[in-house]
C-alpha cells in the first residue's frame, strides 16, 4: 500500500459490494473463493462455524452461486489460511479472522479494520 489508509473512513459493506460487483464470479472463485462471503457472514459479530457456513450457503444460493459438495471443508480452509489462530495461515498481524473464544472453540470473528483495509487496498490497486 503506497498511501496510508484512514480506517475510520472505510465502509466495509460498500467495499464488499464493490469487490463482488467489480470482479466476475469466475475470477472471484478462482483467486479468493469464499473470502468475501466469509467476511460478510462475520460482520455482525462472532458466530459459531455452523451458523457462518449456513449463512454463506443461503447468501450464495440467493445470488445463483453453486454450493460444491465439500463446501464446509473449503470454507474451513479459507478461514485457516486467513486466521491468526492457524499455523498454515498468514502471520497473526495480517490475519483477517480469529477465534474470540480460543482456537478449536468453533467460534469465528473477523478483524473488521483489517478486512476493510485489505478490500480498500484491492480497490486502490484496481485488481486482485
Amino acid at each position: 500500500m503506497s498511501e496510508k489508509l484512514n480506517l475510520d473512513d472505510l465502509d466495509i459493506d460498500s467495499l464488499l459490494d464493490w469487490y463482488e460487483e467489480e470482479f466476475p464470479r469466475k475470477k472471484l472463485r478462482r483467486e479468493n473463493p469464499y473470502l468475501a462471503d466469509l467476511i460478510r457472514a462475520l460482520l455482525p459479530g462472532s458466530s459459531h462455524r455452523s451458523w457462518v457456513i449456513s449463512a454463506m450457503e443461503k447468501r450464495r444460493k440467493s445470488v445463483g452461486l453453486d454450493i460444491p459438495p465439500k463446501f464446509e471443508n473449503a470454507v474451513q480452509s479459507v478461514y485457516n489460511r486467513h486466521s491468526q489462530d492457524s499455523r498454515v495461515g498468514l502471520p497473526p498481524e495480517h490475519a483477517l479472522f480469529y477465534s474470540p473464544q480460543g482456537k478449536g472453540s468453533g467460534y469465528w470473528a473477523v478483524h473488521k479494520d483489517r478486512a476493510a483495509a485489505w478490500l480498500a487496498h484491492l480497490r486502490q490497486k484496481g485488481s486482485l
